[in-house]
Parts: C-alpha cells; structure tokens; sequence
C-alpha cells in the first residue's frame, strides 16, 4: 500500500490533543470537487480521519461538512488507501469536539462488518461470501 504525505507539514506534527473515535457520514470537496459518501472515523481539535471510499483525494486544501455543522477546512496530509488525515486550519473548540464524538459513536461491530463488505465490494467478490 503505498503513503502519500506532504513533507513540508508532516515534519512538523506533534499531536497535542487526543483523538475520538466517531463514525458519521461527511461531505468532502476539495476545490470544485465534491465527495457526497464520507466516512469521519475519528476526530480531535486539530484534525479528523475520513474513509473517502472510491474516490480519488490529493494532497492539499478541503472542505469536510458533517451533518448539521458547519464546514470545517483544512489540509489532506497523507493519504493511505482509502484512508486520509487531514488537519484544520483553525483548531475545534472542544466544546465542539464532544458535542460531535456525542452525536456520532462509533458502533465498532457494525463499522466492522460494513467495512468487510465494502473492502470485499472492491475487490468483486459478492458480498454473501461474508453474510
């Protein structure tokens, strides 16, 4: 599997703040780009992780909308499979950070499951092989 990062910021990181894990539905666009099928799996003051699917992110500038908030934007520091990282431009207030981590839990079998069934999806094989 092959990591994409920015050098330039990537040196720089020492996670201050701590991360939640969370499982809510996003929107992402990234310049005239939009993402509708998202996935925020955790989130701190600094910065969230998203499962962006099939689609193809890049490194750089986006927005990510979580249902009910406003966009937040920020910077795709690395990307790994259908995974990124990305950092905010200005820090959640953490007020924020629990009222979202509160609204959206992470329900860990199930997200296990579905992520099962959509890495099996990927790869054509028919999604009864896991039922």
């Amino acid at each position: 599997m092959i990591r994409r990062e920015d050098p330039a910021v990537y040196a720089e990181e020492k996670r201050a703040e701590s991360r939640y894990e969370l499982s809510s539905k996003a929107r992402l666009r990234q310049g005239k780009v939009r993402y509708p099928d998202a996935i925020v799996l955790d989130l701190s003051q600094g910065g969230c992780l998203i499962d962006h699917g099939h689609f193809h992110l890049t490194l750089g500038t986006i927005t990510v909308k979580l249902p009910g908030f406003e966009a937040f934007t920020g910077l795709v520091r690395w990307i790994e499979g259908q995974t990124a990282g990305v950092w905010f431009d200005r820090p959640l207030h953490p007020a924020i950070v629990d009222h979202i981590t509160g609204l959206f839990p992470r329900e860990r079998p199930m997200a296990r499951a579905n992520s099962m069934i959509s890495h099996a999806c990927l790869q054509g094989r028919p999604r009864s092989v896991l039922l």
